[in-house]
């Protein structure tokens, strides 16, 4: 009886420890198949991230922005920052804008409009919108719709740029924009003191004509009397345009002396230095209160002796 009892114990303890081992092997196989499909599925993830990451490393990518290039002098700059090729690029402007421009930039923002062009990785195109919109430049809200082709797909994408908040950008000056404006202030003084020497130099070349002179010339004062016929439907204190063929009546030669004429109305304070003649023969005469005067007093035959 003890010997049956002996065995019986002996196969149960067996059976315990066959039963342990067994849910042992049970559970580590169940972990190592949870840790073989982490693995691997973590292995298909980098896989999946790095073919991403290829992909977007090999790829077109277009972003316009807005840069400061010197003192009040700002573009709008389209840049590809990808590593392809962007082609068959597309930029549109929101129409207010283009609409409150003038001149060349207005042209040149319906110019991109219509465009398409290409460009090389790491490349961009600058559009200077100096100086049209500098007065209100920082109050618009530029959109801009833009689409174009990389190696594998067209992209469509939306940029809102608010020029408003990027005021401060104004105040920025710098070394080659100073020198520049001192160059061109300087320009300016001396292309004033060439214009006053010139006009000194044919006021003297005026006087040493007509120096020593008293009185207007024959063919002046005709033109003078010429002039009075047709002075009442004129404003003689504004400036007055008339044309040779109206005033050359007994000028012998009108077409040569003509010059002449004006130089010597000039001379004795008739008419301003403003007055001028052209190629035509047309004439701006401003006419001095003191040539105003002497046109009133005109008379043919007591000026004609």
């Amino acid at each position: 009886m003890q010997n049956q009892n002996l065995i019986f114990n002996v196969l149960t303890v067996s059976d315990f420890i066959s039963i342990i081992l067994t849910f042992v092997y049970v559970v580590a196989t169940i972990f190592i198949c949870v840790f073989n499909y982490k693995s691997a599925k973590a292995a298909k993830d980098q896989i999946i991230e790095s073919q991403k990451q290829f992909k977007e490393n090999n790829i077109a990518k277009i972003i316009i922005s807005f840069e400061v290039i010197s003192y009040n002098v700002y573009a709008f700059v389209i840049r590809n920052i990808g590593n392809q090729y962007a082609t068959d690029i597309n930029v549109k402007v929101n129409e207010d804008l283009i609409n409150r421009c003038e001149g060349d930039l207005k042209g040149a923002l319906n110019r991109l409009n219509n465009s398409t062009f290409v460009l090389a990785p790491k490349k961009d195109f600058s559009l200077v919108i100096f100086p049209v919109l500098c007065e209100t430049l920082f109050q618009e809200k530029c959109k801009f719709n833009i689409s174009y082709f990389d190696s594998e797909r067209k992209i469509n994408e939306t940029t809102i740029i608010d020029l408003s908040q990027y005021s401060w950008a104004s105040n920025y000056k710098t070394k080659e924009y100073t020198y520049y404006i001192e160059s061109v202030k300087n320009q300016k003084e001396l292309i004033k003191e060439l214009k006053e020497v010139n006009k000194n130099i044919a006021k003297l070349n005026i006087q040493n004509k007509f120096n020593g002179k008293s009185e207007l010339s024959k063919e002046t004062k005709i033109f003078l009397i010429n002039f009075k016929k047709i002075k009442d439907n004129l404003n003689l204190n504004e400036g007055i345009r008339i044309s040779l063929n109206e005033v050359n009546e007994n000028i012998n030669n009108p077409h040569s002396i003509i010059k002449q004429i004006i130089q010597e109305l000039k001379y004795f304070d008739l008419i301003t230095d403003e007055s001028n003649i052209y190629i035509n023969y047309d004439m701006d005469i401003y006419f001095t209160n003191g040539g105003i005067l002497y046109l009133n007093n005109l008379n043919d035959k007591n000026n004609m002796n």
